[in-house]
């Protein structure tokens, strides 16, 4: 467990925050590693489904706790989300009551007690990480599954009618600039604040790789349909080495790579592993059919690895445009592929991409949501 703070926050996390492998944990656990550097305490409330507790996070937390989910058939009853209804825990709402200290709430998810009597006297910052609604019903549409297809449907109706549940909220925190300006039509108090991800400085290898990569945890229908057309579209039409990686790869995915000798896809890999394949691959091939939310698959790979092509799904509103390069069609993409294969990553790439450590700094992103959470007393971190 961390020393006691002066200051502390409570943080109430969609899911175990640990380890940090896909896109919305890693926002949370490298920002809860920002604020606890910056010598605020933290209270960790997090919900158990498919993840086990992790004592890394006592490493970093003064408390943690865990709490578990509610069966989904359960909250279906529920007149509110099904993502809300099940983590909307009585004991999370006495522990929040317990002190005076703010409280920082990780997604829509996370608001079941939002606006509770119990909480009215806190700063409640509510840390957006997409537009939920929008998400959901892009998740129905890429769904074959018709039960699942039917989730989505209902459940991003549901989203859309708690949404406003956000003007309980003292401060909402976004993470793109896309849902940005959304919430701040509506709520004046949303203001940005980009990804957290854990680089400090920058680790991008010199010279040339040796294939293609595209990542991403590859059990969510998003990123399946963007492997799949990369496979069809784009990395059959060439013989460079490609390799797909993540989690839970789609026997669909899995198929359609097997005719190709030149495509690998490495399932499941290490947290150690994925750093070896994003270090050492030539280009990243990132592809997104959805633009909410900002894709960590990109922030990892500006900072680790050498050339990207990105649609203008997956860079627009990011403020990144100027750090990869942008191919929408299947051509545009094998000619991008092409042309970055005939270049080394060289001191002047190098120089261009250390932009990048100003405009994502976890430090200041932790800076600009402890001021909402501490207004008029911003902690800093003991020298």
């Amino acid at each position: 467990m961390q020393e006691s703070a002066n200051h502390k926050v409570h943080i109430v996390a969609f899911d175990v925050p640990y380890p940090p492998d896909y896109g919305g944990v890693i926002d949370v656990y490298y920002k809860i590693k920002a604020l606890q550097q910056l010598g605020i305490g933290i209270i960790l409330h997090c919900f158990t489904y498919k993840r086990q507790a992790a004592e890394e996070l006592e490493e970093i937390c003064e408390k943690v706790y865990y709490y578990k989910r509610s069966p989904m058939w359960l909250a279906y009853f529920s007149p509110l989300p099904m993502i809300i209804a099940s983590r909307k825990s009585k004991l999370l709402l006495q522990r929040l009551a317990a002190d005076a200290h703010p409280v920082l709430l990780e997604g829509l998810h996370t608001c079941g007690w939002l606006g509770n009597a119990a909480l009215k006297e806190k700063q409640v910052v509510v840390r957006m990480h997409n537009n939920e609604h929008t998400y959901y019903t892009h998740l129905a549409q890429e769904e074959k599954n018709l039960f699942k297809r039917w989730y989505y449907q209902v459940e991003s109706q549901r989203l859309a009618k708690k949404e406003h549940i956000l003007s309980k909220a003292s401060s909402v925190a976004c993470i793109a600039m896309a849902e940005t300006k959304y919430y701040q039509k509506k709520y004046q108090h949303a203001f940005y604040v980009g990804p957290f991800h854990g680089n400090d400085k920058m680790h991008n290898p010199q010279g040339s790789g040796e294939y293609v990569l595209y990542h991403g945890n590859l059990g969510i229908n998003e990123n399946n349909s963007a492997a799949c057309y990369l496979v069809k579209e784009v990395f059959a039409k060439t013989n460079r080495p490609v390799i797909i990686a993540g989690n839970r790869p789609s026997q669909q995915l899995i198929q359609m790579a097997r005719p190709h000798a030149h495509i690998t896809i490495v399932a499941n890999p290490s947290q150690a592993e994925m750093q070896r394949l994003i270090r050492d691959a030539h280009l990243h091939m990132l592809v997104t059919f959805q633009n909410t939310g900002v894709k960590l698959k990109l922030i990892q790979a500006l900072f680790n690895g050498r050339f990207i092509v990105a649609n203008k799904a997956m860079i627009e509103d990011t403020g990144l445009e100027k750090y990869v390069t942008i191919a929408n069609t299947p051509e545009e993409q094998l000619q991008a592929m092409e042309a970055l294969f005939s270049m080394e990553m060289d001191d002047e790439q190098l120089r261009l991409r250390s932009g990048m450590l100003n405009d994502l700094s976890d430090r200041q992103g932790a800076r600009l949501i402890a001021d909402r959470l501490f207004p008029g007393a911003r902690p800093e971190a003991p020298h």
